[in-house]
């Protein structure tokens, strides 16, 4: 409530209107009565107040008329008092909070609100008849499609590394060098026997036809002398003579022919010599069989290796890649009716996310079933991403 009173007692009386405060008010009175006054004030809005007295015969309520009155700091209610003259006096405030009671309504009312909580909602839908896929969930691995070993096929200095290891190769990118010199000067030694026995069937053809030429004038000479010594003009030993030199020249050409079929031989001995020379010279660059992915590097730049002796690096063909599992030997009845009616759809899964990283076809199912593990090994094509 709101409004201006005044309290009085007995003679005294606090008034709002005049210029002391009524804590100097207040200390007057009990100056003027040698009694302490003890007052509470409450620094808020009040509702309802009432203000007790007592003295030695009892206590006793007061008559007064609802009021109140300004303070510094706050403000309080109180009821005006007529009383008699009493020895000690004390005065007690007692004030009651409407605004608590307001409150205590409140929070009773607020269980019964949590209480009335929306109900959750319910989805409903029509059930339908559908095909679904039968699936066979197994744990495996990924293995590469196929793995080459690289290891030198000639001996020499390393001399360059022209890749990292880890990394993508194609196929024919060139791996290594060897040191080729020593490889070349077999290749210009081949090259220069190849040479010089193609010059010596040369000669011997040029023999061949100097000799055929020779030995068909002797031969035709022969004729000639024995038709003479047959009609008496020439001797019988001069017939002899030139028909021996006919049969020494025809020997010579089958000589020159022998000459010639060893001639081709060691040319096609030194080409093939040339050739393996090549082949060795071609050797000291080792270059990828297979698209693939490089591993660990064994052999650093600088050693010297020798042919067939170490592995230099292993490549694992990655694209495509084979996924590898085995499920219980129950279920590969279920599996051999499905792929005689088509392919069997394998998804591949990682450990940690639902989604399928790619999508391949069985395409292999082994042929015994491991007896230890009561399971079957199967592996599936893919084209997962490395």
């Amino acid at each position: 409530m709101s409004g201006r009173g005044r309290l009085e007692i007995g003679d005294f009386s606090l008034d709002p209107d005049v210029d002391k405060t009524p804590f100097q008010q207040i200390a007057n009175l009990d100056a003027e009565l040698g009694n302490r006054v003890d007052l509470a004030l409450e620094l808020c809005c009040f509702h309802l107040g009432s203000i007790v007295y007592s003295n030695d015969a009892g206590t006793y309520p007061s008559r007064a008329n609802f009021g109140s009155s300004s303070l510094t700091g706050g403000s309080f209610a109180y009821n005006a008092v007529e009383m008699v003259n009493v020895t000690k006096l004390n005065l007690y405030c007692i004030f009651t909070l409407g605004l608590a009671i307001a409150g205590c309504s409140t929070n009773k009312a607020e269980p019964a609100a949590k209480a009335a909580a929306p109900a959750a909602p319910v989805s409903v839908a029509q059930a339908v008849s559908k095909t679904v896929p039968l699936e066979i969930q197994a744990v495996g691995n990924v293995e590469a499609f196929s793995t080459v070993t690289v290891k030198a096929q000639i001996g020499g200095e390393l001399t360059q590394v022209n890749f990292e290891e880890g990394a993508d190769v194609k196929k024919g990118d060139r791996l290594f060098v060897i040191d080729p010199r020593p490889y070349e000067s077999q290749v210009t030694q081949a090259e220069a026997n190849l040479a010089k026995d193609r010059a010596q069937l040369q000669a011997a053809q040029a023999n061949l036809a100097r000799d055929t030429a020779q030995e068909t004038y002797a031969r035709a000479q022969s004729r000639r002398y024995a038709e003479l010594a047959q009609q008496g003009v020439l001797s019988k030993d001069s017939a002899e003579q030139t028909n021996a030199q006919a049969t020494a020249l025809q020997e010579a050409v089958r000589a020159d022919n022998a000459a010639i079929e060893s001639a081709r031989a060691n040319i096609a001995a030194d080409q093939a010599a040339l050739d393996r020379a090549n082949l060795q010279l071609e050797y000291c660059a080792i270059v990828s069989p297979i698209d693939g992915r490089t591993g660990h590097l064994f052999v650093k730049q600088g050693n010297v290796i020798k042919p067939n002796d170490v592995d230099l690096v292993t490549i694992n063909q990655l694209r495509p890649i084979y996924v590898s599992f085995a499920i219980p030997e129950t279920d590969l009845p279920t599996i051999k009716s499905h792929m005689a009616h088509g392919k069997v759809s394998v998804a591949a899964y990682s450990q940690s996310d639902d989604t399928p990283l790619e999508t391949g076809a069985l395409t292999f199912v082994e042929n015994t079933v491991d007896s230890a593990t009561g399971t079957i090994r199967l592996k599936a094509l893919s084209r997962i991403r490395a």
